[in-house]
């Protein structure tokens, strides 16, 4: 999360991650792209890392957009 800047500068005012969450697959592990998710716990909010897997060899994930729906974000 720290080499993100964004993130990094909010992280900045953080005094303590309380918890991250196990790793949760959104998408079945076997499928051609496996999205997972890690939830990290902080003293004011609350970071969700998604982490987006291409298991094809042939291909090569670029520019990729993640759509969310129902969340409120600072950014």
């Amino acid at each position: 999360m720290s080499q993100n800047p964004q993130i990094a500068s909010l992280l900045q005012g953080c005094k303590h991650l309380y918890s991250s969450s196990p790793p949760s697959y959104l998408n079945d592990s076997q499928a051609e792209y496996v999205v997972q998710t890690i939830k990290h716990f902080f003293d004011k909010f609350i970071v969700v890392q998604y982490s987006i897997l291409n298991t094809l060899e042939d291909q090569i994930l670029s520019d990729i957009k993640l759509k969310i729906s129902n969340v409120e974000s600072i950014y």
